[in-house]
């Protein structure tokens, strides 16, 4: 992937009166402190103006150098929102460069998560350090869905940031090359989708392995039973429910976690 072009480092926005010193005492500090690359002195400093357009600019330049996405991103849409529309094209920018970022630092994120997950194995006959491991492949998994869903969703919102740049001003060359990074792997994702779509058989295939209405009752049935710690009965549950729909064979790693933890529990 081609390295994204910097953020703007100034709000081009004048700030406040004569009578505002305190909101330009808080503007020289953070401009100063982020010229000296003193970035949580600068976030400090720009926090003491809260309600102004250019602290609140500064306040997500800071955050952008420590790579705190979240909250420059805010800073960010917090200044929008008291910054005139004809001054907000290098909030924009900011905004979607910093939304980019993070979206690629939540798919770095969720591919390590998905190797962790494939790289734990459950085996031995150390009950304890079974259920260690359902646990922890459990929290990879659900981290790596959460920061896949995270990648796709912060790509869709630095795409219009990035295009509301370029409204205020078309002149702006970097936000049109970043604007192309994103495109360029939004349609690459959605191409790598196609194919897999194809490759499993689309839809047919989906039809396939779907639970049954009855199955889908059954593993609600379970899901209630192990809320009340009952899991042996949600083992039991699933277990019958096999011999009468094969569908629930998809449930087989959900009823080998539950098999742990009712031998778990034997155990004691």
């Amino acid at each position: 992937m081609k390295p994204f072009i910097a953020i703007a480092l100034f709000s081009m926005v004048a700030c406040g009166t004569s009578s505002e010193r305190a909101v330009h005492k808080a503007l020289q500090a953070g401009n100063a402190d982020i010229h000296a690359e003193r970035y949580e002195d600068a976030i400090t400093a720009y926090s003491a103006a809260p309600k102004d357009p250019s602290a609140l600019f500064g306040l997500g330049n800071a955050n952008h150098r420590l790579a705190k996405w979240l909250e420059s991103a805010a800073a960010y849409n917090d200044a929008l929102q008291l910054q005139p529309d004809s001054v907000k094209g290098p909030t924009f920018y900011n905004l979607g460069t910093t939304q980019a970022r993070y979206a690629f630092a939540a798919d770095s994120i969720s591919k390590k998560a998905a190797k962790d997950f494939t790289g734990i194995v459950i085996e031995g006959n150390d009950i304890a350090q079974k259920v260690e491991g359902i646990v922890m492949r459990d929290s990879l998994w659900k981290l790596s869905i959460q920061m896949s869903k995270v990648f796709d969703s912060t790509l869709v919102a630095s795409k219009t940031s990035l295009r509301n740049a370029l409204k205020v001003d078309p002149s702006n060359e970097d936000a049109r090359y970043n604007l192309m990074v994103v495109q360029n792997t939004i349609d690459k994702l959605k191409k790598e989708e196609e194919e897999r779509r194809k490759k499993n058989g689309d839809d047919k295939d989906k039809e396939e392995t779907k639970l049954t209405a009855m199955a889908l009752q059954l593993v609600q049935r379970a899901d209630s039973l192990v809320e009340q710690y009952r899991f042996n009965e949600a083992l039991d549950v699933l277990e019958g429910g096999l011999k009468r729909d094969p569908s629930l064979k998809k449930e087989e790693e959900y009823m080998k976690k539950l098999e742990t933890v009712t031998d778990a529990a034997k155990a004691e």
